[in-house]
């Protein structure tokens, strides 16, 4: 019977993981990964699509983005406002494409990025505003 706050906090604890993750990627006991939309539906991402989170609260500090897919045009792009408080040891970005499509390449305020495997882009050391724009194609 409502309020069913347990309902509740597990729904959104579920929610943000599809979203952000903080983890300790090292095993020392302290978070030191930021992983931004690893855990999205594929279809999140579907031509015309947008992905918007605003002022998510990490142990880094507040992560927001944006991100609009735009695949008849062969783009997928995203803004990015890293925490400014600390800046994680790894920091990764995750386009989870519908099937059918795959990150070509990628750049990061306009210069060439990283990509750590077909879907994820690598954004350590950002801090402030990132601009993501991925060149994305029909695979045959």
């Amino acid at each position: 019977l409502p309020p069913n706050s347990a309902a509740n906090a597990s729904f959104l604890q579920q929610l943000r993981g599809l979203l952000v993750q903080d983890w300790d990627m090292t095993g020392d006991g302290r978070i030191d990964t930021l992983r931004l939309l690893f855990a999205t539906p594929r279809h999140w991402l579907r031509d015309g699509a947008t992905i918007r989170v605003e002022r998510a609260p990490t142990a880094f500090g507040m992560v927001s983005l944006n991100v609009r897919s735009q695949l008849a045009k062969g783009e997928v792009t995203a803004t990015i406002e890293m925490p400014e408080r600390s800046k994680p040891a790894k920091a990764l970005i995750r386009f989870r494409l519908p099937s059918g499509y795959a990150i070509t390449a990628a750049t990061i305020n306009g210069q060439p990025a990283t990509l750590t495997d077909p879907e994820t882009i690598d954004i350590t050391g950002r801090t402030g505003k990132v601009t993501i724009a991925a060149t994305v194609r029909r695979q045959q």
